[in-house]
């Protein structure tokens, strides 16, 4: 038994002093599948749910969407990987993560003004251009066309705000407004988990498909939120640029709501993608 640790050492050290050493890019696509990682709430309880609450000044509270079921890095990605092969089997990687078409999350209020058939409030969210880093180790099969992979490592979030927007339809007495506002929700940095398995299949000696399965493992503590923009009836309103919340993982809760406890936002996923690979010749030339 003791053996077994030495000769796993001596197989890294082969493949490392191997002679097929080999810078490589990956451009792929891919989808990815809600992996929710927190049930609790901004209020602190375990039901799981983001609850809108006081709409418009209406009273209103409802649900907006369900921490268990939702994560912010669903949706349509594109990824750009760089990489280099130590030897045939271990290689290290740095990919980008960008979402292209995040997936959207929805309220409908209906029924406020008896005026109007559509929604009376819309309340969407979604990311802002999300990109996650994601230095990892691979880890591959040698054959000479087909090779199998896998590749584990961090997740670094580089940008994950969300944007969330509001647009109320509402008649107020003899008085009617249409309010639309648009509200960035900043998350504090915390690592998280990559890891992925794929297959590559050599179409030219520098040029290969691939495609994989993968998971990331990543939740983000609120930190602060504020309005971007905001209209009334089509003119801009004055509160644009206004910190409105910050979020205190001290769990310290203000009577004016301008302070709230920190909560996490689910951005985990489970991911299918399909890429190309390309090895460009780093090779010196011959010598005359």
């Amino acid at each position: 038994m003791r053996k077994i640790p030495f000769l796993l050492l001596a197989a890294v050290l082969l493949s490392v002093t191997s002679p097929a050493q080999e810078f490589y890019v990956r451009a792929a696509a891919a989808y990815a599948f809600a992996l929710p990682g927190q049930t609790m709430d901004g209020f602190g309880f375990l039901n799981g749910t983001i609850t809108m609450t006081n709409i418009s000044g209406l009273g209103i509270s409802t649900t907006e969407y369900k921490l268990k079921t939702a994560s912010f890095s669903a949706g349509l990605h594109g990824l750009l990987a760089g990489g280099y092969m130590i030897g045939k089997n271990v290689g290290i990687e740095l990919a980008a993560d960008v979402d292209l078409a995040p997936k959207k999350y929805t309220l409908d209020v209906i029924d406020l003004s008896p005026n109007t058939n559509a929604p009376d409030i819309t309340i969407t969210s979604k990311t802002g251009a999300m990109v996650i880093l994601m230095p990892s180790v691979v880890l591959q099969t040698a054959g000479n066309r087909w090779h199998y992979y896998m590749r584990s490592g961090l997740a670094l979030p580089f940008n994950t705000h969300i944007i969330e927007q509001g647009s109320a339809d509402v008649v107020y007495g003899s008085s009617y407004n249409y309010d639309v506002s648009v509200l960035k929700i900043k998350n504090r940095f915390s690592l998280g988990f990559t890891t992925a398995a794929g297959v590559r299949c050599n179409i030219s000696d520098r040029v290969s498909i691939c495609a994989e399965a993968s998971l990331l493992y990543l939740s983000l503590f609120r930190k602060q939120a504020y309005i971007t923009s905001s209209t009334t009836n089509g003119a801009p309103a004055s509160s644009s640029g206004q910190n409105i919340i910050v979020y205190n993982k001290n769990a310290i809760v203000s009577n004016s709501g301008s302070t709230e406890e920190s909560f996490s936002q689910p951005y985990g996923n489970i991911g299918a993608s399909i890429g190309i690979v390309f090895r460009p010749d780093m090779g010196k030339k011959k010598k005359k």
